[in-house]
């Protein structure tokens, strides 16, 4: 009879578990807060501001992890931090890749391609500088006009 009711308590309390892990999982909170392609200026002057160590920020569709965004800082001078936009040369967006390289350059941004291993061949790092402002609108130009989302779509935006 013991052993009975330990082992009802132990389905129990393994269901509970499984249900609390399974509702966090679903939470969107913790694949960051829904934003529009019109409102990363905030998201972006946070990750200026933060302080973590190697922080970044990505932006990624809502359902998708194939194709996404990816900021982080570096070092313009002395106790002063810029933004750039890390975008890969990746399978997925070996398509898009020129297209963004080309917008930085018809734009007058400073970017380079850095040549990697592994499955991304190259990065272009595009700099904006202290410019949320700047990366945001660059951001949302990659978003709406080579990724084809509609400019109100909500995006996950989340500084790791």
């Amino acid at each position: 009879m013991v052993q009975e009711t330990n082992a009802k308590a132990m389905i129990w309390i393994g269901a509970t578990v499984a249900f609390a892990l399974i509702a966090i999982w679903m939470v969107p909170a913790g694949r960051g807060a829904p934003a529009g392609s019109d409102q990363l200026e905030a998201p972006l002057r946070q990750l200026l501001t933060c302080e973590l160590e190697n922080a970044f920020l990505s932006v990624r569709p809502k359902f998708s992890h194939e194709r996404f965004l990816q900021f982080a800082r570096y070092e313009l001078c002395e106790g002063q931090r810029g933004l750039e936009l890390a975008f890969p040369n990746a399978p997925w967006s070996e398509n898009y890749f020129p297209r963004v390289v080309t917008a930085a350059s018809t734009q007058g941004l400073i970017y380079d391609i850095e040549e990697s291993e592994g499955d991304v061949a190259r990065f272009v790092f595009v700099k904006f500088g202290d410019s949320a402002d700047s990366a945001a609108a660059f951001a949302k130009s990659i978003l709406v006009e080579m990724f084809d989302y509609a400019p109100d779509y909500k995006f996950r935006v989340r500084i790791n």
